[in-house]
C-alpha cells in the first residue's frame, strides 16, 4: 500500500517537473474533458469499486482524477498568465451556498457517526464545487471539449441503460462492475440501481445523457430529429428499468419541457389539449399498478404500497424539528441524531415509529431541519440560478452555437428537483456533481457566448470607425464636404 502511495507521488511529481520545465501548450478542452472524465469515473468506479484507504480520506480513482483535472487547470492559469477570476451572481450564490453548508457543518457536531457530516461536506459538496468553477472559469476557449464532455455523458447514459435492462431481466453476466449485484446491499436490489447503487441517481444520470444528444445532433435535420428520437427510446429502456416513479416523473417532464420548448404554439396547444384529454384516463388505469406493483427483490408489493404512507410521517416530523430551531437548523448532516425524540409525538394520527430507521425523504425538508429557513434560502438560491443560467443560454445563443446546452441544464434541474420532492437528493452519490457539472458547463457557453457578442461588438464599431475615416479621407481628396 505504501509503495503505491509512493509510486503514485513519484509520478506525480516528475510530471509537475516536466510542466514547469518545458511549459508545453495545452488545450482547455483536456481539462474540461478531466472534470467529465472524473465525474464518470465517480459514478462506474467509486468507493464501492476501488478505494485506497489512506487515514480518513480514501483515494478513489474519481478523486485521484479530479486532483489531476485541478493541477492541470492550475498550470493553465498558470502558462497564460491569468489568475483573476471574475465572479459573476451565480458564483457568489454557489461560493455562499458552500459557505454556509461548511459554516453549519463545523459549527456543530461534525465528529457525528465517524465524522459523518464533514465526509458528506467534502465528497458530497466540496468536490462538485471544484468541478463547477474547473469547467466554468480554466481559462481559454475550447469548443471540442464541451462537445467531447456531451459524447461521454452519452456513452454513460448508454452503458447505464444497458446495465439497468440487465439488472432487472436478470441478465447477470452483462452487469458490470459485479458490486453492483452485492446481495449485502439489498436495498433496491431487483431494480436498474446501476454502480451508486441507487435508481434515482441512476434514472438522473441517464436523463442528463439523454439531453446531451441534443447538444451532439442539434436537431436541425429530419436525419437527426430521427437519430435523437432513437436514443430517446434506447434510454426509456433504462429509465424504465429503475422501476422507481419519481424517476419516471422526471423522465415525463424533461421530455415535454424539450419538446415544448422545440415546436412552435400551434403544436403546444393540440399537446397540451391531448394531454388534458388523456391524463385522467391514464391516471385512473395505472394508479393502482403504480402503487402496488413489486419493485425490489425482497419487498413485497403490499409493503411498497405501504411505504407511501411514511412519507406524512417524515414532513410531520420535519415541521416539528423546524419548529425547534428554525433559523440555522440541527446541523448539516445530523437528522439521525436529533430525530429520535420527535418520533414519539402523540399528537399524530398515527405512531410515528415506523419511519425512525429512515432519512428524510424530501430535499427541502432535510435542508429546511439541518440548516434552518437559512439554508433552504441557499438552496432555492442556488437552484433559481441555474435555472436562469440554462435559459439565458437556451434563449439568447444563435442556432449554430451550443444553446442546446440550456436545455441539457433545465433537465439536470427538472430531474434533480422533481427527484428532490420524493428523496433526499442531497446525500445520494454524485446528484449534486451532477447538478454542479451542469451549471458549470452551461455557465461556460453562456460566458463564451457573451464574450463573442463583445469582441463581435467591438469589430462592428472598429469597422464603422474604419469605415468614416475612409469616407472622410475620400471626401477630402475630393473637396466635398463629408
Amino acid at each position: 500500500m505504501a509503495l503505491l502511495v509512493l509510486l503514485v507521488l513519484t509520478v506525480a511529481l516528475i510530471w509537475t517537473a516536466v510542466l514547469v520545465r518545458f511549459r508545453p501548450a495545452m488545450s482547455t478542452g483536456c481539462v474540461l474533458f478531466g472534470a467529465a472524465l472524473a465525474m464518470c469515473a465517480g459514478v462506474v468506479f467509486g468507493r464501492e469499486f476501488f478505494a485506497l484507504e489512506i487515514g480518513p480520506l480514501p483515494l478513489t480513482f474519481d478523486r485521484l482524477l479530479l486532483a489531476a483535472t485541478l493541477g492541470l487547470g492550475l498550470y493553465q492559469c498558470w502558462r497564460l498568465g491569468s489568475w483573476s477570476v471574475r465572479l459573476d451572481s451565480q458564483d457568489i450564490i454557489v461560493l455562499g451556498w458552500f459557505t454556509l453548508l461548511a459554516a453549519n457543518t463545523l459549527l456543530t457536531d461534525w465528529h457525528f457517526r465517524d465524522n459523518l457530516p464533514l465526509t458528506r461536506l467534502l465528497f458530497l459538496n466540496l468536490l462538485p464545487l471544484i468541478t463547477y468553477f474547473l469547467l466554468k472559469h480554466v481559462p481559454g476557449a475550447s469548443e471540442w471539449g464541451l462537445r467531447t464532455i456531451a459524447m461521454l455523458m452519452m456513452g454513460l447514459s448508454l452503458y447505464l441503460s444497458v446495465t439497468a435492462v440487465a439488472e432487472w431481466r436478470g441478465w447477470h453476466s452483462l452487469v458490470f462492475p459485479k458490486h453492483i449485484l452485492d446481495p449485502a446491499v439489498d436495498e433496491f436490489l431487483g431494480r436498474g440501481r446501476g454502480p451508486l447503487q441507487n435508481p434515482v441517481i441512476n434514472g438522473m444520470l441517464m436523463m442528463a445523457g439523454w439531453s446531451c444528444a441534443l447538444v451532439v445532433l442539434r436537431m436541425r435535420t429530419r436525419g437527426t430529429t430521427a437519430m435523437w428520437i432513437g436514443w430517446t427510446c434506447l434510454i426509456s429502456f433504462g429509465i424504465v428499468a429503475t422501476l422507481t416513479r419519481s424517476v419516471w416523473f422526471g423522465a415525463a417532464a424533461s421530455a415535454g419541457l424539450v419538446v415544448w420548448l422545440q415546436t412552435n404554439w400551434r403544436m403546444r396547444i393540440v399537446g397540451l389539449c391531448g394531454l388534458l384529454a388523456f391524463s385522467p384516463i391514464v391516471w385512473l388505469t395505472a394508479k393502482e399498478v403504480v402503487a402496488r406493483f413489486k419493485r425490489d427483490r425482497y419487498v413485497t408489493a403490499e409493503e411498497m404500497e405501504q411505504s407511501a404512507a411514511l412519507r406524512p410521517m417524515f414532513a410531520y416530523v420535519a415541521w416539528k424539528m423546524f419548529q425547534e430551531r428554525p433559523i440555522t437548523g440541527f446541523g448539516f448532516g445530523q437528522y439521525q441524531k436529533h430525530k429520535i425524540p420527535f418520533h414519539y409525538d402523540e399528537r399524530f394520527d398515527k405512531p410515528l415509529q415506523p419511519a425512525l430507521a429512515y432519512f428524510q425523504h424530501n430535499v427541502c425538508l432535510s435542508y429546511l431541519v439541518d440548516t434552518g429557513i437559512v439554508g433552504l434560502m441557499a438552496l432555492t438560491a442556488l437552484l433559481v440560478s441555474i435555472g436562469w443560467s440554462s435559459w439565458r443560454t437556451w434563449r439568447q445563443c444563435s442556432e449554430g452555437q451550443d444553446r442546446y446546452w440550456g436545455l441539457v441544464g433545465m433537465v439536470v434541474l427538472v430531474n434533480y428537483v422533481i427527484n428532490g420532492m420524493f428523496h433526499d437528493t442531497s446525500i445520494i452519490p454524485q446528484s449534486n456533481m451532477l447538478l454542479l457539472f451542469a451549471a458549470g458547463a452551461v455557465a461556460r457557453v453562456n460566458r463564451q457566448t457573451e464574450s463573442f457578442t463583445e469582441s463581435g461588438r467591438r469589430r462592428s464599431a472598429a469597422g464603422v470607425t474604419d469605415a468614416s475615416v475612409c469616407a472622410v479621407g475620400v471626401n477630402a481628396t475630393t473637396g466635398a464636404h463629408p
